[in-house]
């Protein structure tokens, strides 16, 4: 199915470069100029993406919010003028998922149009998540049930990169002190907590990765083609994103990696190996303190080769 995005901006070039990027990345494309007519339109079909004018002429923050209330997994990307000042603040501020700044490419806008489709499906993810956690008595048995064909298809991923020789590396991500933190929420409130965790989570990975829930408080990610320095960059990367300590509850994570890097013999690699190292790096990083990173040296396992006794 054509994904489609909707341009809501009342001036005719700017909308028309979005419009033309928007084809040109595989989108069915509507377009509206007025605050009005985008509620209508949002009201109609809900769309995959949401492009809004950020300017004096368009709220795009009050449009953003009822797009919110009204498509809840529908991402939105604000676009700012090139004399807006602060687009980042003024993004968070109005719940955006992303934004854009003129002048920009059409490559850039396809690639974020892209990245939004993924953000909205991780989003359904986790609302069905949040249902299943509220209304059934057996969710655990349902959560263990599916992780469980995660890691049979984790499995055949290490499988395939022991055998076509590239790195693969897991992340596995833990909310610091979780109990304590969260200590006196609701299980709705907790549920809504870890949920915005995974969703930031997968805004700091790239759309190839995979990023699920493991156990409360844990994240498992996996990053396919990626050598252990990439890892790295991109667990620091979750740290630093995700962690807010004057939060309210106040929240960091930590993450534990494990990498297999295949060295110039045949390596050995197991998708149980693997998870016990991230799970040991993880328990290292948050006895350290929390907040950081452990793991991701290069360590290729080489096959060992048995020597037969020479002929007498």
């Amino acid at each position: 199915m054509t994904p489609r995005a909707l341009v809501a901006d009342p001036t005719e070039p700017l909308a028309s470069k979005l419009r033309d990027a928007l084809l040109s990345a595989g989108f069915e494309v509507a377009a509206c100029g007025s605050l009005d007519a985008a509620v209508e339109a949002l009201r109609e079909q809900e769309p995959d993406v949401l492009f809004a004018s950020a300017s004096e002429m368009f709220d795009g923050a009050l449009l953003c919010e009822r797009a919110r209330a009204l498509c809840p997994s529908c991402p939105v990307v604000l676009v700012f003028f090139p004399d807006a000042g602060d687009p980042d603040g003024q993004a968070r501020e109005a719940g955006a998922d992303a934004w854009l700044q003129a002048p920009f490419s059409p490559a850039a806008v396809g690639a974020l149009a892209m990245a939004m489709q993924n953000v909205r499906r991780l989003r359904a993810q986790v609302a069905q998540l949040e249902k299943e956690l509220r209304g059934a008595a057996d969710v655990q048995v349902s959560r263990t049930s599916e992780f469980e064909v995660l890691k049979k298809l984790l499995l055949i991923e290490v499988k395939r990169s022991r055998r076509y020789r590239y790195p693969v590396a897991f992340l596995l991500v833990g909310v610091d002190a979780l109990e304590a933190r969260a200590a006196g929420l609701s299980l709705e409130k907790r549920t809504t907590l870890l949920a915005a965790v995974l969703r930031q989570i997968a805004s700091s990975i790239r759309d190839i990765d995979l990023a699920v829930p493991s156990s409360e408080g844990r994240f498992l990610i996996f990053l396919s083609h990626t050598p252990p320095q990439g890892a790295r960059v991109a667990a620091a990367r979750i740290v630093q994103k995700v962690s807010r300590p004057d939060g309210k509850p106040p929240l960091t994570v930590s993450v534990g990696l494990a990498c297999y890097q295949p060295g110039p013999e045949t390596d050995r690699v197991s998708f149980g190996a693997l998870m016990r190292e991230a799970a040991e790096n993880l328990r290292r990083a948050q006895h350290e303190g929390g907040r950081r990173v452990e793991g991701g040296a290069e360590k290729p396992v080489r096959r060992t080769t048995a020597t037969r006794p020479a002929k007498p």
